[in-house]
């Protein structure tokens, strides 16, 4: 029965992504905001499979993001593509083993607008998420690498404020997700990648709901209307957790990134804020 929801989860999560992938080539009027973000901070990393020590270190990473309403809905309903490259080195409290950590994690977001009073912006909605990463631990000779994957359907709400004093402009922004359903992948204890290769997947894909995966991922943003461009500054801070199979694990980081915002057909900024651009983009998509 687990194995058939899975199934059922994993075909609705990436008809969804095709499917707001692809209004990218059928919608052509309005607004369609564009922002790349580079994020540095604190990791702290436990991975049971790897080790029975939590792992501090550094972590880097890139977010590039692209949305935009949808026309026929009247400026009320608006999709968000989100594509987030990691790469993290951590280093155990004795300072013995140390771990590297590549991720990955896609996401398509969608959001109902509304707008209880001039210059704020709620959003309420949802996305569907895949993320996949690997921890490679340069001790463990038995167990050198481990593998977390996930696809997930995810709650999501933004509260956005626009400042407008004078000639100053700004947009600040604070997004939080938190997964309600989907599967991960943990393999039981000893198992190895091998025998994996070996089609040996027995008890290795999860029901995930918040009793074994569990997390909050929050995003404060700054952005910045200058007059040829448009800066952001960015906090991050992420604490998930998960478990399976008598193992558990967690990822906790936060992090700080300086970014650019620009628009199809504008450059951003308060060129770009003429006329009825001026309306959408302050909706901060």
């Amino acid at each position: 029965m687990i194995k058939k929801y899975i199934s059922t989860l994993l075909i609705i999560v990436i008809f969804s992504c095709n499917l707001f992938s692809q209004q990218n080539n059928s919608i052509q009027k309005g607004v369609h905001e564009r922002s790349l973000t580079v994020l540095y901070g604190d990791n702290t990393l436990y991975d049971n499979y790897l080790s029975n020590l939590y792992y501090l270190g550094w972590s880097v990473s890139a977010n590039y993001k692209h949305g935009k309403f949808f026309n026929r809905c009247k400026g009320n309903l608006s999709w968000t593509n989100s594509y987030l490259l990691s790469y993290s080195q951590v280093i155990n409290k004795p300072a013995t083993s140390q771990i590297i950590n590549p991720s990955a994690l896609i996401d398509y977001q969608l959001y109902y607008h509304l707008r209880p009073v001039k210059n704020l912006l709620f959003k309420f909605g949802g996305a569907t998420a895949i993320n996949a990463s690997v921890k490679i631990n340069s001790r463990n000779v038995n167990n050198i690498v481990s593998v977390d994957a996930a696809a997930n359907i995810k709650a999501a709400i933004t509260a956005s404020y626009h400042i407008n004093i004078n000639k100053f402009q700004s947009i600040i922004s604070y997004n939080i997700q938190t997964p309600l359903l989907g599967a991960m992948f943990v393999p039981e204890m000893g198992l190895s990648y091998y025998e994996l290769s070996l089609s040996e997947w027995d008890n290795t894909i999860h029901f995930a709901a918040p009793h074994n995966y569990f997390g909050i991922n929050g995003e404060l943003t700054f952005d910045f209307i200058l007059k040829n461009t448009t800066l952001r500054l960015q906090f991050n801070h992420n604490n998930l957790k998960w478990s399976a199979n008598n193992l558990n694990f967690s990822n906790k980081n936060i992090m700080f990134g300086l970014g650019i915002v620009s628009h199809i057909k504008h450059n951003g900024g308060k060129r770009a804020l003429s006329n009825s651009v001026q309306q959408d983009y302050h909706t901060n998509l």
